[in-house]
């Protein structure tokens, strides 16, 4: 994942994963009006994340130290069937 040794980059994936921790804990009990808030908010304290979409659809990628997009995780032609 990250290598110890290194201290620059690990402390950037520290507070990378803080903030991702942060987002998703307060994130789950605001409603739609307060996740857009919050949204903002990290942005103004991260201002690394990527401007599409919001900053929920990411995650870390400790590995390539950045703020991946959760698509990327998905099979290639993978495609949501609601019932």
């Amino acid at each position: 994942m990250v290598d110890s040794n290194d201290t620059d980059n690990c402390v950037r994936v520290l507070e990378m994963i803080f903030q991702f921790c942060l987002l998703w804990s307060t994130g789950c009990v605001v409603d739609e009006d307060g996740r857009k808030k919050l949204d903002n908010f990290i942005r103004e304290l991260e201002g690394t994340f990527p401007n599409r979409d919001t900053i929920y659809e990411y995650f870390v990628d400790a590995k390539n130290r950045n703020w991946t997009h959760w698509e990327e995780r998905l099979r290639t032609g993978w495609k949501y069937q609601p019932q």
